[in-house]
């Protein structure tokens, strides 16, 4: 994740900002364990 760089120096924008990357750091999570998941079940690992 790339906290430091944050739209605006409000606090609110700074909790957005943080919420905001947490939620595409745990898509990418997803994505990725779907991924692995299909590659074990086809037998790539």
């Amino acid at each position: 994740m790339k906290f430091e760089s944050v739209t605006g120096k409000a606090s609110i924008y700074v909790e957005q900002d943080f919420w905001a990357q947490v939620l595409v750091f745990n898509v990418v999570q997803d994505l990725l364990s779907g991924a692995e998941e299909k590659l074990k079940r086809k037998g790539y690992r």
